[in-house]
């Protein structure tokens, strides 16, 4: 629908078929499409992860090695192979000694952080993610609850502190180890606060839980957030998800595919 007010009722049903009262108001509904990581008509990839290619992920925390080669590369989020077990986006673990010298090479440390640069300037206004699937259901590396960040202008390595790795792992993360502080979100603008939350009540932060039908389908159809509609009229180039918990004690992420609905900047 275009963003035009118009009348609107609204009515409830519940699966006992009970109804509420009709709601007659008027609303102006909030237009989207489809925020698309690759280009509809060329097939080329667009999003991109930011700093992956040229190494200052290592200065920004954000999560910087791929398990593996063939099948799990990033561009697998957004190839519309969605909830399957052939291809996905898979990260190693999150180490600390894969970013600085450190004497345990198993020591793992959250928040899990990666960046997206989108390219091309959009307004959000929700996002949806689809797990990795295999069985048993909801045993792959998830996020169980996470922030979502955006920018346009992300801080320049040089100009924080002297401009060495230290002091831009103490801007970019919350890490002790490092001396965090996550003073980056004090220039970014907080987009989402996303926890999944089970039909059943089931407890998301454990890797096999037991589950109803009815949260096997809700993990079957994807775990879809709402953006603050205070900023689903700004527009953003970079996108940091700052993972506060998976769906079990390690940091290795695996997501069959990643979407987004808004706008783009005109």
């Amino acid at each position: 629908m275009k963003s035009l007010a118009q009348d609107m009722r609204i009515e409830i049903r519940d699966k006992w078929e009970h109804y509420a009262t009709p709601l007659d108001t008027m609303l102006t509904p909030l237009f989207e499409e489809e925020i698309h990581g690759r280009d509809p008509v060329t097939t080329a990839n667009i999003w991109e992860r930011f700093g992956y290619d040229d190494r200052t992920c290592l200065y920004r925390g954000d999560i910087p090695s791929l398990a593996a080669e063939g099948g799990r590369e990033f561009w697998r989020i957004y190839d519309e192979a969605i909830f399957q077990n052939s291809t996905w986006w898979m990260t190693t673990t999150n180490t600390l000694s894969g970013f600085i010298s450190w004497p345990d090479p198993t020591y793992e440390v959250k928040p899990v952080y990666f960046t997206i640069d989108m390219v091309k300037p959009a307004s959000y206004s929700r996002l949806r993610y689809w797990m990795r699937s295999r069985s048993p259901y909801y045993s792959a590396g998830t996020l169980a609850s996470f922030e979502l960040w955006g920018t346009n202008e992300p801080k320049a390595l040089n100009t924080i502190g002297d401009g060495s790795q230290a002091d831009n792992l103490k801007y970019w993360t919350a890490w002790p180890e490092v001396g965090g502080t996550d003073e980056w979100k004090k220039d970014w603008v907080k987009l989402a606060d996303c926890v999944i939350r089970f039909p059943s009540g089931a407890n998301p932060y454990i890797g096999n839980p037991v589950l109803t039908q009815e949260d096997l389908d809700f993990i079957a159809e994807g775990f879809e957030f709402d953006i603050d509609p205070v900023h689903t009229s700004e527009s953003f180039r970079y996108l940091r998800f700052a993972i506060r918990s998976m769906n079990y004690n390690g940091t290795q992420i695996q997501i069959t595919e990643l979407k987004f609905w808004g706008a783009y900047a005109d």
